[in-house]
């Protein structure tokens, strides 16, 4: 019953305080911050709030810890706040699983994949983020094909084509671009401009 007190006072003082910003409030709150700001401006009275909304408020102004953080919070930019706490909320849940499985889960195997792409970048940037070496890490895919094989990959397919393949047409360009430095190189190496 203690976890569901709500304590007036404290909540009205949070939600006055100029110096705390309703964002911070609304995202560790969990709740929508312009809803929370209409109970700022009085339109709605407090004794209207829904219960847990006025539970979670409740929670965050009670708690020390919390309301420093907020107060810590309210020195960003209001969308700076939400992705912060989001960062935060996904680094926790990441710490969760790595102690319930003992392993460093996947990214196929993390619930909050998406939330993570959203937040972070991409996985690994979540990893990096948090010290953690990603396992998996993409190489770019190489070519089997040496300068001779292109060079006769090239007049096979100007042969197959009846004309010579443009950049955007020839299917290694990324490899004759990557080998010999650019297209107009590649050209010169087959002796055509």
């Amino acid at each position: 019953m203690s976890d569901r007190m709500i304590n007036i006072t404290k909540m009205t003082q949070l939600l006055f305080d100029g110096s705390i910003q309703i964002q911070a409030v609304a995202s560790l709150a969990g709740v929508r911050a312009g809803t929370l700001a209409s109970y700022r401006r009085k339109s709605k009275a407090l004794g209207d709030m829904p219960l847990a909304m006025a539970i979670a408020v409740s929670k965050v102004a009670s708690d020390d810890d919390v309301l420093a953080e907020a107060r810590a919070l309210s020195k960003l930019a209001p969308k700076r706040i939400e992705t912060q706490v989001k960062q935060a909320v996904l680094v926790k849940e990441l710490q969760q699983q790595i102690a319930t499985e003992q392993q460093v889960p996947n990214s196929t195997e993390f619930v909050h994949y998406h939330q993570v792409v959203q937040y972070f970048g991409s996985w690994h940037n979540f990893l990096a983020a948090q010290g953690i070496a990603d396992t998996v890490i993409k190489q770019p895919r190489q070519s089997k094909l040496d300068k001779q094989q292109l060079i006769a990959d090239f007049i096979q397919q100007a042969a197959d084509l009846g004309h010579l393949p443009k950049s955007y047409e020839y299917r290694h360009y990324a490899a004759a671009k990557r080998l010999f430095g650019s297209w107009a190189d590649f050209m010169t190496a087959i002796k055509i401009e």
